[in-house]
C-alpha cells in the first residue's frame, strides 16, 4: 500500500543520518530486484523493450520508502508521471502547503545532491539549517558510475559523520 500523506512527511523529516542510511538500504534492495539497475543519471525510467526498471539513488529511495507497487513502477518516467502517480493516489489534506508529487519529488532531489556530496536539500527537509551541512559537503565524491564501491564508502563515511555529528 502507497504511503500516506503523512508518513511522506515523516519520511522527509527525518534526520540526514537516517534518510541516507535508508536511502543506501533501498538502493541495495533496488539493484537486487530482478530486472532492475541503478543509472545515477535519471531518477526513475522503465524500458518496455528490455522490461527493465532504472533509478537513481533518490528514485531507489522513494520507490522503496514510499511503498510504490512493483507493478506501478514502469509508469515513473520522469516528474510529470510521478506527479500524475502521486496526485491520483495520495489523498492531501487540505490545509497542506505541499502536495505529494511535491513531497516526492523534493525527496528525490535532495538525496540526488546528497549522491554527488552536496547535503543542504537534505537538512533543509529535516528541519536543521542549511549552513549547518555545508561543513560535511565534499565535492571529490567518486562516480557511481566510475567507482560504485569507493561511491558507497564514501557514503557510508557521510552516515557515519552525520551520526556522530548527531544529525
Amino acid at each position: 500500500m502507497l504511503a500516506t500523506y503523512a508518513e511522506m512527511k515523516a519520511i522527509l523529516s527525518e534526520k540526514p543520518s537516517v534518510a541516507l542510511r535508508h536511502a543506501l538500504d533501498a538502493l541495495d534492495a533496488f539493484e537486487n530486484t530482478s530486472n532492475c539497475e541503478i543509472d545515477m543519471s535519471i531518477y526513475h525510467s522503465y524500458n518496455r523493450t528490455t522490461n527493465t526498471c532504472f533509478a537513481c539513488l533518490g528514485g531507489a529511495a522513494a520507490l522503496a520508502r514510499f511503498r510504490v507497487p512493483r507493478g506501478d513502477w514502469q509508469y515513473l518516467q520522469g516528474f510529470t508521471l510521478v506527479d500524475r502517480y502521486f496526485n491520483t493516489f495520495v489523498a492531501v489534506p487540505e490545509e497542506a502547503e505541499l502536495g505529494s508529487e511535491d513531497l516526492a519529488s523534493n525527496y528525490e532531489e535532495a538525496l540526488n545532491m546528497a549522491r554527488i556530496g552536496r547535503f543542504e536539500e537534505l537538512f533543509t527537509l529535516a528541519g536543521i539549517p542549511e549552513d549547518r551541512a555545508v561543513r560535511f559537503n565534499n565535492r571529490a565524491v567518486p562516480e557511481y558510475a566510475d567507482d560504485p564501491i569507493a561511491w558507497r564508502a564514501q557514503m557510508e563515511d557521510f552516515v557515519r559523520q552525520f551520526e556522530a555529528a548527531g544529525y
